[in-house]
């Protein structure tokens, strides 16, 4: 909604508005704005221009270094002046001049953060085709991590052309007129009174190493430099009331290096993204960690397993390398001569991972505590996506996450249940919020009984939430489990093909399921056909979305050494001792491994993420 009022005398117009903008339900954030606009004239050839704005109200966030919140869009305050000076008559050929800067405060934290630009040229307007030349130079200021004050511009609604406050045009949906410098050089034809052909060249640097906020692409970059641009605009002014614009963009983006990937001092993101977030030596810390303090730190860290390395042709010092998969088989004890080939089937490495598999990609994680959520999201960091951690156990979710960013990664954690509505719209909004994006989820959560999966078992004061044949089920432990199986995975897929469809750009949904699903789990009925459920759903949904260019997949593992598999054996344990009962039958749930093995050994948690991620 736009409410305006205008008010014109001679050469001087006021104009009062009140905007509360359109913006897609997904990532809504809320904003209003308020603002006052004066336009002068007072003579010839110069125009004056001075703007207010505030923000009364937004939940849009801003991030800083280790994407820690610092504050909101509300009590934004921005002060912009400008103004255009042609001193020769609009007919006489002569030069151009043109400026632009504007401050932005907030009332409610520490901020200030600038913008501008500067334009001289020359123009001939008697000229065929009336040519101009200009060059522009414009800042858009970034955030310092050495302060404790919030430089990084906010670009609001900017749009327009690189005619006037944006810069650029493909790298304009990169950067958002924020954390840039541009340099322009442009020239204006008039081929004929209604037609304007605009060619312009340019060149973007950052204006600070600190990209949290930003497009998490940016976390490639091991410098300042965003690359070029060559674009062509031409504008047809086919009547009063019609306008035709095209533009024709080439974009030269800067190449990151290969090879290197952690912090380093004073990094931009502080991220595991991909092949070369800034990186540098050492893994010294800060002692004293205030909010703009950067961890400073190298290959040492990154050896610990939760940032890596990809090894480089020429390898710096302390970087860590991919860890060797190893082989595929392992000798057993129990070989016979008559069978002298059998061998176990090897673990892959718990720390194995594939570099840069999901540079500048945003994840959401669901059920990201323990077990198969928590590797999914380390691995997952260790190939470059940036995370968006989701769990009702807030203490090891939020444990999962300070892993991550600790180390340079780059996660956010949300405290929810995902059998609620609300955990999962606001999961996608923020990663929206936080990274710019969605680019894919792993559905993770599940239980197998009805109490809350992190309490300790309980087995006489829990048994009307524990795991039962149907004729002994309750009511409770049915529509427990199926609030965090099917509920949650419904509701999360929902949240996350919204926002992929509206994004236009694909995307990728795995949902993690269960061999239950797809035969049966002797004595719990809950379990089974919840993730029976999964499996509906993700076959509806791989059929519904497939031709939005969003792919959506299920993994069916049998048992894995996870928490949850520990606490239903002993369940199932309790459950046997308690009461006679015919065996509960695991012929239809045993794995090929566990049968093959020579101790009947379940999967380990890093081999079934290596088939989740």
């Amino acid at each position: 909604m736009l409410a305006l009022a205008q008010f014109h005398y001679n050469e001087a117009r006021r104009e009062f508005f009140y905007l509360d903008p359109d913006e897609l339900r997904v990532i809504d954030s809320e904003t209003r704005y308020l603002g006052a606009n004066l336009e002068l004239r007072p003579q010839d050839g110069l125009d004056l221009g001075l703007s207010y704005l505030t923000v009364p109200e937004s939940n849009f966030s801003y991030f800083g270094p280790l994407s820690a919140p610092v504050g909101t869009r509300e009590g934004l305050q921005v002060y912009d002046a400008r103004f255009t000076f042609r001193p020769n008559a609009a007919t006489e050929a002569g030069p151009l001049f043109g400026a632009e800067y504007a401050v932005q405060r907030n009332r409610n934290f520490d901020m200030d953060a600038r913008a501008g630009w500067a334009d001289i040229g020359y123009s001939w307007p008697q000229a065929a085709w009336s040519p101009s030349v200009s060059y522009r130079f414009a800042r858009f200021s970034g955030d310092d991590p050495d302060t404790a004050t919030y430089e990084r511009w906010d670009p609001m609604l900017s749009g327009g052309t690189g005619e006037q406050w944006v810069q650029g045009a493909n790298h304009f949906k990169v950067v958002q007129d924020s954390n840039v410098i541009a340099h322009r050089i442009q020239v204006h034809f008039r081929p004929s009174p209604k037609v304007e052909i605009v060619p312009q060249l340019w060149a973007f640097y950052a204006d600070s190493e600190t990209y949290i906020g930003g497009n998490p692409a940016l976390s490639f970059l091991d410098g300042t430099e965003y690359g070029f641009e060559a674009n062509v605009t031409a504008k047809w002014f086919v009547s009063r009331n019609t306008y035709v614009h095209g533009t024709s963009p080439t974009p030269c983006p800067a190449r990151p290096p290969s090879g290197r990937w952690a912090a380093r001092r004073n990094p931009g993101r502080a991220s595991c993204c991909s092949s070369a977030t800034p990186s540098g030596p050492s893994s010294e810390r800060d002692t004293d960690m205030h909010r703009r303090d950067m961890l400073k730190f190298g290959g040492a860290a990154a050896a610990g397993g939760f940032v890596a390395t990809q090894k480089a042709s020429a390898q710096g010092e302390g970087e860590a390398e991919v860890p060797p998969i190893g082989g595929y088989a392992r000798e057993r004890s129990d070989v016979t001569p008559e069978l002298a080939q059998l061998r176990d089937i090897q673990p892959m490495p718990d720390d194995y991972f594939t570099p840069h598999r999901f540079a500048g990609k945003t994840v959401i994680v669901t059920g990201c505590a323990r077990g198969l959520g928590r590797v999914a999201c380390l691995r997952l960091a260790r190939e470059g996506a940036s995370l968006i951690g989701v769990d009702s156990i807030e203490d090891l979710g939020r444990e999962t996450v300070d892993l991550i960013t600790e180390q340079g990664g780059n996660a956010r954690f949300l405290a929810g249940d995902v059998g609620s509505k609300e955990t999962c719209d606001h999961m996608v909004e923020l990663a929206v919020a936080t990274f710019g994006s969605l680019d894919a989820a792993l559905n993770n959560t599940g239980v197998m009984d009805g109490a809350s999966p992190g309490d300790p078992v309980d087995f006489e004061n829990q048994r009307d939430l524990l795991c039962a044949p149907i004729h002994e089920a309750t009511l409770d432990d049915w529509e427990n489990v199926f609030r965090s199986n099917a509920r949650g995975v419904f509701l999360s897929m929902r949240a996350e093909l919204r926002q992929m469809i509206a994004q236009g750009s694909g995307g990728s949904i795995v949902n993690v399921g269960s061999i239950a699903g797809l035969t049966g789990l002797s004595g719990n009925p809950a379990y089974s056909a919840s993730k029976h459920a999964v499996t509906g759903l993700t076959r509806n949904a791989a059929l519904d979305y497939a031709p939005y260019g969003i792919r959506v997949n299920s993994v069916n593992m049998a048992a894995t050494d996870t928490p949850m598999i520990r606490r239903a054996d002993e369940i199932v344990a309790l459950s046997n001792a308690a009461a006679p009962n015919p065996g509960r039958g695991r012929t239809k749930t045993a794995s090929i491994l566990a049968f093959a093995d020579e101790n009947g050994r379940p999967s380990t948690v890093a081999e079934q993420v290596s088939m989740m991620c």
